[in-house]
């Protein structure tokens, strides 16, 4: 063989050259295409997974980030609560419900009044810390009586449930109660209206242990009755007087009402034949009235009345735009205003829901008054739940000592 000349081709038995070049060339394109498809088979099914109809494997649920902080902050300010001796933390769990997780509590307590203050607590508490929550409760018939449960809602979502309910004590506590702290956390001011008309509704409420004020519709069958039970029992009796309505005569607001075509005079003498009906009432409320108390010219005569007699009254805010306040004050009548109606939702759970949020009006500010109607419900959400606001130190008084007071 010639120095320099390239050495010859392998051949096969069939004398062609081997392609050793073209079969690695072959297989490097072979593994770039797997490993293609692979990639793009995976980013296809992350699409899926991400924005199609269904799972292709089950996705992580989401944990709001406040949820534990804010069941273990929740925590903590119970237990620097000193009214709260016996609060026992039962259990404290995750829950995962509709692919989101929150968090769930129990809490239980020996007596109903820790009950109503930790419930007070935890609601204030939580809307302290995020102002967007939404807060729930529900008191079921189902569950043991004292049960609350509370949900805080974030955007429709929940974020923490918490039930508070009453254990079992055993014979020999394990420590003795502690007495509630005493001191006054606000006044507050319960009016019952449209009393006349029920003589049992009038017993009921005159029994109540505490100084809730009766308002008595004037020409109703037990008019007189329900003052002299009233009077008998120390509570105080207010005329619930009779006004013109908006929607005025289609709603009827009953014999010898108040009527914005009456003149002064008139106004006067059906004012003067109301306190005839009812002549202990110390202050003079309006029934329905969402006319006439707009009417700043028949409020002014109204109060020269009342100036006269030494009564003072209640706005019991039946319109938004009353002036009956604002005239009161002018005429140097000791007036007050409504706070919350407390049953125009009549299930139980509900009244109790608006009772708290009246104590909360009276701690905020030293004061607050309340009006709810002769229902079975309202009565008996008033015998359960006044005397545990009295242990946590709310005093309830007579209407006309928050009538201009302090």
């Amino acid at each position: 063989m010639a120095k320099g000349r390239a050495k010859p081709r392998a051949k096969s038995k069939t004398g062609r050259a081997k392609p050793k070049a073209k079969r690695r060339s072959f297989f490097s394109f072979a593994v770039r295409v797997g490993l293609g498809l692979i990639l793009l088979l995976g980013a296809a099914l992350a699409v899926y997974q991400t924005w199609g109809p269904f799972e292709l494997w089950p996705r992580p649920a989401p944990v709001p980030p406040d949820a534990q902080t804010l069941l273990h902050e929740t925590i903590s300010q119970l237990k620097r609560l000193p009214r709260l001796p016996s609060l026992r933390i039962e259990k404290t769990e995750p829950i995962e419900r509709a692919g989101l997780v929150f968090y769930s509590a129990d809490f239980s307590f020996e007596t109903e009044t820790e009950i109503i203050l930790a419930e007070q607590a935890v609601e204030d508490f939580w809307k302290s810390q995020i102002p967007a929550l939404e807060v729930d409760a529900a008191y079921p018939e189902e569950a043991a009586k004292g049960t609350t449960l509370l949900m805080a809602n974030r955007g429709g979502s929940p974020l923490l449930a918490v039930r508070l309910f009453l254990r079992e004590v055993p014979a020999e506590p394990v420590r003795p109660a502690e007495p509630l702290l005493p001191e006054n956390h606000g006044r507050i001011a319960i009016v019952i209206d449209d009393l006349g008309n029920n003589r049992e509704a009038a017993q009921q409420l005159a029994d109540l242990p505490a100084a809730i004020t009766l308002a008595i519709i004037p020409f109703t069958p037990y008019a007189e009755e329900a003052e002299r039970l009233a009077l008998r029992a120390g509570k105080e009796v207010v005329l619930h007087l009779p006004m013109e309505p908006q929607d005025y005569p289609h709603t009827d607001p009953g014999p010898g009402a108040l009527l914005s075509a009456m003149s002064d005079a008139d106004l006067e003498r059906a004012l003067l034949s109301a306190l005839q009906e009812v002549p202990n009432a110390v202050c003079v409320n309006n029934h329905m009235g969402s006319a006439l108390t707009e009417d700043p010219a028949a409020m002014a005569a109204l109060m020269r009345t009342l100036k006269a007699r030494g009564l003072c009254f209640l706005d019991s805010r039946t319109s938004a735009h009353s002036v009956a306040q604002d005239q009161a004050e002018q005429a140097g009548v000791p007036a007050a205003r409504r706070d919350v109606f407390l049953d125009n939702d009549r299930r139980p759970y509900a009244i109790r829901r608006r009772l708290l949020e009246l104590s909360r009006l009276a701690h905020r500010h030293g004061r607050a008054v309340g009006i709810g109607h002769p229902y079975p419900e309202t009565i008996q959400v008033l015998a359960e739940t006044l005397p545990h606001l009295q242990k946590l130190g709310y005093e309830v008084v007579p209407l006309s000592q928050l009538a201009n007071g302090p």
